[in-house]
């Protein structure tokens, strides 16, 4: 039996760091041991994504290094700001729960947490990187089986709206959304349903998240959706 994640509004990672796993993702614009600095870090984002050892249920997030040590934690459930604590020189202790230790070695990215599987860092952009692109493929169910086969998000060049549905040239919907560092956008739906999406090396990968009135959940669905 596959359990879904809890949601990140409780950082789940923190709860259960027990072993490390060294999955690592390498940024194609940006290389971390050339114009990284863990002690001034300002600037940067950290991409992660967390799921099962099998793949399923993945959930997309990005941490915002902010002044004074903060992590500033944002997802499809919200946002929430971690105290963090360098250590050696090459890692950072996240100060939340049980605590997790992420490890920068070179363009290598890895965590204590086993559920942490993929990482980018990225500089932030000065405008919205969003803005003007449309993306299109394949939605998923948490346990990885097919929600819709063809799917889209067309963002528009001026203003933070997008559109979203099945074809291209009809949209289902236009969405609101807040933007997040220029790389990222939250929109929440009419319904109180809410969409998270980040762009990551040319794929903008999202979370959906059907609305419920209890503790928020994890992810209900997932796609990863290559630019047009």
């Amino acid at each position: 039996m596959k359990a879904k994640l809890i949601s990140l509004s409780l950082l789940a990672f923190v709860m259960f760091c027990t072993a490390a796993f060294t999955s690592c993702s390498k940024d194609d614009d940006i290389h971390p041991e050339d114009t990284f600095d863990i002690h001034n870090p300002e600037g940067y984002f950290l991409y992660v994504k967390q799921s099962n050892p099998d793949g399923s249920y993945p959930g997309f997030m990005v941490m915002k290094f902010m002044p004074g040590q903060i992590l500033r934690i944002s997802g499809v459930s919200g946002d929430i700001d971690a105290p963090y604590t360098v250590i050696n020189g090459n890692a950072m202790d996240i100060q939340y729960g049980e605590g997790a230790r992420i490890v920068f070695e070179g363009e290598s990215i890895w965590s204590t947490f086993e559920l942490f599987t993929e990482f980018v860092l990225i500089k932030e952009p000065e405008s919205n990187q969003l803005a003007g692109k449309s993306f299109s493929g394949t939605y998923y169910k948490g346990d990885k089986s097919i929600l819709h086969q063809n799917f889209f998000y067309s963002f528009a060049a001026d203003g933070n709206t997008v559109d979203a549905g099945f074809n291209p040239e009809t949209a289902e919907r236009t969405e609101n959304y807040t933007p997040v560092g220029n790389i990222a956008a939250r929109a929440v739906l009419d319904n109180g349903d809410t969409e998270f999406m980040v762009l990551v090396n040319g794929q903008l990968k999202v979370n959906y998240k059907v609305y419920s009135p209890d503790v928020p959940t994890w992810p209900d669905y997932h796609g990863a959706f290559t630019q047009q």
